[in-house]
């Protein structure tokens, strides 16, 4: 089987047979890493590490057993944010508030060019991945700057790599959004704290297909093909447990059942 790296938020660790053994990736030079995420691109382990120091790619050979910061993309400081995506090509965004915001894009998973950022200076991007050549992502302002619990949320789309990003369809305002992704050229869905948003039609006009109750949150999100796609979301029962589940959806995200896992 081929590489699988996953993080519990503080360290990663990965398995290059499907599973059967795991071994700590270490995180070379990271004091007291926050690990958002970690992505499998160009046969690389990828991370955002976010420390007292700055908001960083590292990146490492699956054989290696070690991350390294990749020189040159990283932001200053703390409490940055960031993002990766590795659908139909590696694209990464850090941001450290309104002082640093920046954004990459790799065609080969070691040299990293830097490009137009996805969003105004005052928006958090999430990025969906490049489909038909076009790359889309979602410009998020902060909570505060709606409503407590509230994001305004705008659909960005550059027609190519390193390309000009440009606002499509229309703002809209949803419970805080926590991932991105994209099933075709004109059909996106949001994962919130409330559930999934979907357009069909490049943000003109969205549906609530998947609303979550008791404070449940999209917590992964991602299609396969253009029709099948999968949401990992987390709900609290009344025993004030978390419950964990998995839906699928057929038909590009219209509609979404939960699916029995073995």
């Amino acid at each position: 089987g081929g590489v699988i790296a996953v993080t519990d938020g503080t360290r990663i660790v990965a398995t290059r047979d499907s599973g059967r053994h795991w071994t700590a990736e270490r995180l070379a030079g990271a004091s007291a890493p926050y690990v958002p995420q970690v992505a499998i691109a160009d046969g690389r382990v990828l991370a955002v590490v976010i420390t007292r120091k700055h908001g960083a790619l590292y990146s490492g050979s699956p054989d290696s057993d070690v991350l390294r910061a990749v020189k040159g993309v990283s932001v200053p400081g703390a409490g940055a944010f960031g993002d990766i995506s590795t659908v139909g090509s590696l694209q990464v965004s850090l941001e450290n508030g309104s002082t640093a915001q920046k954004y990459w894009f790799s065609r080969n998973g070691i040299s990293f060019t830097a490009a137009p950022r996805p969003c105004p200076a005052q928006d958090f991007p999430y990025l969906a991945g490049v489909a038909s050549g076009k790359v889309i992502s979602l410009c998020t302002t902060g909570p505060s700057s709606v409503g407590p619990g509230t994001t305004a949320a705008q659909v960005s789309i550059a027609p190519k790599l390193g390309g000009t990003f440009r606002a499509a369809g229309k703002q809209i305002q949803v419970a805080n959004v926590q991932i991105f992704a994209a099933a075709s050229p004109g059909t996106f869905v949001i994962g919130t704290e409330f559930g999934v948003f979907r357009t069909a039609n490049i943000g003109k006009t969205w549906t609530f297909p998947l609303p979550l109750p008791n404070g449940g949150a999209v917590n992964d999100l991602t299609f396969v093909t253009a029709t099948t796609g999968f949401a990992v979301t987390s709900t609290v029962n009344a025993k004030s447990a978390f419950v964990n589940a998995v839906y699928r959806s057929v038909n590009a995200g219209r509609e979404w059942t939960a699916i029995s896992l073995p």
